[in-house]
């Protein structure tokens, strides 16, 4: 264990470095001071949800491109060959990916891979009926919960992650799954703008009020629309330790 967190420290300051060398000494420092803040004052969480059981046809225009989107699903990381996952690993420095398909596949959670030229774009994960951490409020059994999306940098900036996530929001529809949900930091601009492309909708702002180290519950800035949402119980919060 310690080897491996002494090679994600190594891979980490590797990447501080590489971001040194392409944004110079003042971008680094805006960067470092964002992390800081983030840190000291945590951001709420706007969450949205999909109710995928009225959609028709989820799949919004696609950006044209010189290949098609290809979407691929892996349940067990024993799928993945070595050159994908050492694709992914690039996103979390090393051996800390390896740590998240140990504790996310035994749960039950799948992840969900875009290629273009058969090379992975894009990744994120769901899980259906439960979530990983807890979470803001409670989920039924056909709620999918769409979680830790990540677009490769080279693909930034040209309508992937939308695409990406109507394709999943139709394959998981097809499966006759109810509603999805995805929550989002409010300092991340630019996938609040992604999503605004996708036939999510903003329920809420979410941000955890902690009485205690290991307690706590969370707080509503806006109450969900009582008109497009129904909560499966009649808890209008889940108290959690952690998301």
């Amino acid at each position: 264990m310690i080897a491996v967190l002494d090679r994600a420290l190594a891979e980490t300051c590797g990447r501080a470095l590489r971001y040194y060398h392409r944004f110079g000494f003042s971008g680094t420092v805006r960067r470092l001071l964002l992390a800081l803040q983030r840190l000291l004052i945590p951001p709420g969480m706007v969450v949205f949800y999909c109710d995928m059981s009225s959609m028709c046809e989820p799949d919004g225009p696609e950006p044209p491109r010189a290949s098609p989107l290809l979407l691929e699903t892996v349940a067990c990381a024993k799928n993945l060959s070595s050159s994908d996952l050492l694709r992914l690993e690039e996103t979390s420095g090393g051996p800390l990916f390896r740590v998240k398909l140990e504790e996310r596949f035994p749960l039950g959670a799948v992840l969900w891979l875009a290629r273009l030229d058969g090379r992975i774009a894009a990744y994120g994960w769901t899980i259906t009926g439960r979530t990983v951490r807890p979470y803001f409020l409670p989920l039924g059994e056909a709620d999918v919960h769409f979680f830790d999306f990540y677009v490769f940098p080279e693909h930034r900036g040209r309508g992937l992650n939308p695409a990406f996530v109507c394709k999943i929001l139709k394959s998981l529809a097809a499966e006759t799954k109810r509603r999805a949900f995805i929550d989002v930091a409010e300092w991340n601009t630019p996938q609040l703008y992604s999503l605004s492309k996708t036939p999510f909708r903003r329920l809420g702002v979410a941000r955890q009020k902690r009485i205690t180290r290991r307690s706590g519950g969370v707080e509503w800035d806006a109450s969900p629309p009582r008109t497009e949402f129904k909560p499966q119980t009649a808890a209008s919060s889940y108290a959690s330790s952690g998301h």
